[in-house]
């Protein structure tokens, strides 16, 4: 039976030991594919837009305990996903350096959206005019605009979250 996320009901002393072992189920992965989530599909939509659909794994550990009676994704293992996708389809390890205007428009559990759609939009970055001359200002940096929406929904419908990221590629 399926239940309605529509807040979580859960005390804040149950929410602290949530996050506590979330973190370390979390560090027993070295990465959440395969674990938390495996990739269904990819598609690149655009040069600018594609998007990753993914099964979440309801068995993961991370569902037990956060939280056994409402199994909700946790934000941090959401900003790992994204991470872990960008890195996928840019074929490059990344670092993440921003995560803001970060908006769940509603919780994510295995039980009521089991297969989601990461859509990940690449934003123009931002330009440094020296000297009438105009240059990036770092030329490894990407920035992404993140929606995760419930399978098969598009524009404005089954709009689970909205990210926007900040990158750079590792070692750099």
């Amino acid at each position: 039976m399926k239940s309605n996320l529509t807040k979580i009901d859960v005390s804040l002393k149950e929410r602290k030991k949530a996050i506590h072992n979330v973190s370390k189920i979390k560090s027993k992965f070295d990465i959440l594919l395969h674990n938390l989530y495996t990739i269904v599909d990819k598609k690149i939509i655009n040069e600018n837009v594609y998007r990753y659909r993914i099964a979440l794994k309801d068995e993961c550990e991370i569902f037990k305990v956060h939280f056994p009676s409402q199994p909700i994704m946790p934000g941090s293992c959401i900003l790992d996903m994204a991470k872990e996708l960008i890195e996928d389809f840019l074929n490059q390890e990344m670092t993440l350096r921003e995560a803001n205007n970060v908006r769940f428009h509603s919780p994510i559990s295995p039980e009521t959206n089991s297969v989601i759609d990461f859509y990940f939009e690449k934003e123009e970055l931002p330009v440094n005019e020296v000297n009438g001359i105009e240059e990036q200002i770092v030329d490894d940096l990407y920035r992404i605009f993140l929606v995760l929406r419930k399978k098969d929904t598009l524009q404005d419908e089954g709009i689970l979250a909205e990210i926007h990221l900040v990158l750079t590629e590792k070692n750099h």
